[in-house]
């Protein structure tokens, strides 16, 4: 029997590094929109990946109107 290695990519709504937003041309705001995921599922699909999780976060939109889009809300 032959064993499949399965590769999957896991996408944060909220990201990884609490000031990657920082980067040029990154934005806070990022994880609202549509083709964000898009690309990022596209990226997946054209390296191979068998699938992609996508994972929420309900608190991030009191964070938003609050203002405070920092490590220490998290």
């Amino acid at each position: 029997m032959q064993k499949r290695l399965i590769l999957t990519a896991g996408i944060n709504s909220t990201g990884y590094l609490a000031d990657s937003w920082r980067h040029v041309g990154g934005s806070p705001f990022v994880f609202a929109e549509f083709d964000h995921y898009l690309r990022a599922t596209r990226i997946a699909h054209a390296g191979t990946l068998d699938a992609v999780f996508f994972q929420t976060i309900r608190r991030s939109a009191p964070i938003l109107r609050s203002g405070r889009c920092t490590a220490s809300s998290r």
